[in-house]
C-alpha cells in the first residue's frame, strides 16, 4: 500500500532537464518521419512521438510512462523480427553452400 502511496504522490511531478526535453523533441520529430514509412511498427512510433509531447506540455509522469511503452513495444517488434530473419537465412544460406558443393 505504502508503494501506491508514493506512487500516486509521485506522478504529478515530471522533472526533465532542458537537454533531455531538447533530445526527446528531436526524437519526436524522427519517430513521426519513421511512423510514415514504417507502416506497422509505425504505430508505436507514431503512439511515442505524441504522447512524448503531450507529456513535455503537460509534465505528465502517467503520460511519459505510455510514451515509453510503446518505445519498448517498437523494439520488441524489431527484435523479433531480427530473429526471424535470422532464422530464415541461416538455414537457406546453409542449403545454398550444400547445393553448390554438391
Amino acid at each position: 500500500m505504502d508503494t501506491i502511496d508514493n506512487f500516486t504522490q509521485n506522478t504529478s511531478v515530471l522533472e526533465v532537464t532542458e537537454n533531455a526535453k531538447q533530445f526527446l523533441k528531436s526524437t519526436s520529430t524522427w519517430t513521426k518521419f519513421f511512423a510514415i514509412v514504417m507502416i506497422f511498427p509505425a504505430l508505436y512510433l507514431l503512439r511515442f512521438s505524441q504522447n512524448i509531447n503531450k507529456a513535455l506540455a503537460s509534465h505528465d509522469t502517467l503520460v511519459m510512462e505510455e510514451a515509453f511503452k510503446n518505445m519498448k513495444s517498437f523494439w520488441k517488434f524489431n527484435g523479433i523480427m531480427v530473429i526471424v530473419y535470422f532464422a530464415l537465412v541461416v538455414p537457406m544460406l546453409i542449403i545454398a553452400l550444400i547445393m553448390s558443393v554438391a
